[in-house]
């Protein structure tokens, strides 16, 4: 992935996102004109377009950009930074002269880029976009935790002899994260940072050893089960008689709270859903820049590279939500893209009876849902099924439903396709995949009633006992 974002200092936030966007457009190109960023609100799609050197001489492009872009995605904001009066007054003036409808998209001049952002999402959460989420305080605590994160990093680096802060930036901007800097060469540090030859050399020989002692021995995710710190749960409570507990996992970058409030509206009053927070952490598909993750990816396809200290931890994380519900009580467990990844790894675990760290698995699970996801570690998992005879018989039994849209770009639906294929040759035979002609990377109501009914369906909601 290019690092070019890397080459000078980024005074904001929303620079920080334009330009790591920008170089890695080949990336994160889903549309013929792609937004700078795009978050999933319970699985709504919200995009925004930060344009941060506003001015008359690029006015055509901004305006042109924008106006493609609202044919295509229905909830839009356009930042504009406009710190002077006379960009502002331009900025009035273009807006009129381009024909711009009112609230279609929202556009939001700021005079601060670092309040740009929070303004913007407080005008979404008025117009119900944001489902009345306390959004604001949650980005606050996750901006909170992305600078724990950062003091963690400077932590770890300043503890090498020799290194001080401004070293440590140094290593940060040229090389990303401290798992790149434990494997960078001398030479590698020394054509792209300004640390001394002596200093380079001790980065090489200590920085491994170092980092290990504060992560763990992962070579994957680079955190150890014990560092993993997850967010908050959030809980909604049956409204009838408690037959079933599903614990849902949201997408990366995601939260738990967006989707508690979409999972109460369903007529599911058996069900208790438990939907927790995945940790901060850095992630490789978007350079190292922390983020919510139930574990590090590069590809969001069944081909990337299996993060499996990273799935191990978030799956044991899981089981133990669940392993307090009452013994007469089904459990499942279900999510959206990376969250979907989780829980049908989650499902690989139980019918194994093992993490892959061999700890045995301790729940039973009685149905998977996944909605725009992958099977992680999908190369091995047949040689382990078919090598015990209680993997199989776990595996045959137990119900998964994978929901799809034909249209998702972000994990395409031959990815579906594929998952489904390799779970039932492991021996998964109570498979469902259900497809939607046009559903993109989101959910929409007709996925979710026929989630409704697959459930109820297969957990037997509403019947007496």
């Amino acid at each position: 992935m290019s690092t070019s974002w890397r080459d000078k200092q980024q005074p904001s936030l929303i620079n920080f996102i334009a330009a790591f966007l920008a170089a890695n457009s080949y990336r994160l190109n889903f549309l013929s004109i792609s937004p700078d960023f795009i978050f999933n609100n319970g699985g709504l799609s919200v995009a925004f377009v930060f344009e941060t050197n506003w001015g008359c001489q690029n006015e055509g492009a901004v305006f042109s950009r924008v106006n493609t872009l609202k044919r295509q995605i229905k909830h839009l904001y356009v930042v504009v930074v406009v710190p002077t009066r006379e960009q502002s007054e331009t900025f009035n003036q273009s807006y009129h002269k381009y024909g711009m409808e009112l609230g279609c998209p929202t556009f939001v001049p700021v005079t601060d880029p670092e309040m740009g952002f929070e303004k913007i999402v407080k005008i979404a959460h008025a117009l119900g976009v944001c489902k009345q989420q306390d959004i604001i305080s949650t980005m606050k605590n996750e901006r909170e935790q992305a600078v724990q994160s950062m003091d963690a990093f400077l932590c770890v680096l300043t503890s090498i002899p020799g290194i001080d802060n401004h070293d440590a930036n140094a290593l940060a901007q040229a090389i990303g994260s401290i798992e790149a800097i434990a494997k960078a060469s001398k030479k590698f540090i020394l054509e792209n940072t300004d640390l001394s030859t002596d200093k380079a050399e001790t980065v090489v020989r200590l920085a491994a050893e170092i980092i290990m002692s504060y992560y763990g021995s992962s070579s994957s995710g680079g955190w150890g089960g014990q560092r993993v710190e997850y967010g908050r749960t959030y809980v909604v409570r049956p409204k009838g008689r408690h037959q079933a507990t599903i614990l849902w996992l949201h997408g990366l970058g995601d939260n738990g709270a967006s989707w508690s409030q979409l999972l109460d509206s369903l007529s599911l009053p058996n069900i208790k859903w438990i939907c927790p927070t995945a940790a901060t952490r850095p992630v490789t598909a978007f350079g190292g820049f922390p983020c919510t993750a139930w574990f590090d990816v590069e590809d969001t396809s069944v081909d990337g590279c299996d993060d499996i200290e990273g799935l191990d931890a978030s799956a044991a994380h899981i089981a133990n939500l669940l392993s307090s519900e009452p013994p007469d009580v089904k459990l499942g467990i279900g999510g959206f893209s990376m969250g979907a990844a989780a829980a049908l790894y989650s499902a690989a675990c139980y019918a194994q009876g093992k993490f892959s760290s061999s700890i045995s698995y301790p729940i039973t699970l009685s149905a998977i849902i996944s909605l725009s996801g992958w099977l992680p570690c999908s190369r091995t998992l047949r040689s382990k099924i078919e090598s015990s005879h209680m993997a199989a018989r776990r595996a045959a039994s137990l119900p998964i439903l994978l929901s799809h849209g034909r249209a998702d770009e972000v994990v395409s639906y031959r990815n579906a396709e594929r998952s489904t294929d390799s779970l039932r040759s492991s021996g998964f035979l109570y498979l469902h995949l259900k497809s939607y002609n046009g559903l993109g990377h989101y959910t929409i109501p007709e996925e979710m009633d026929d989630v409704g009914k697959w459930l109820s369906s297969r957990l037997g909601l509403g019947r007496s006992r």
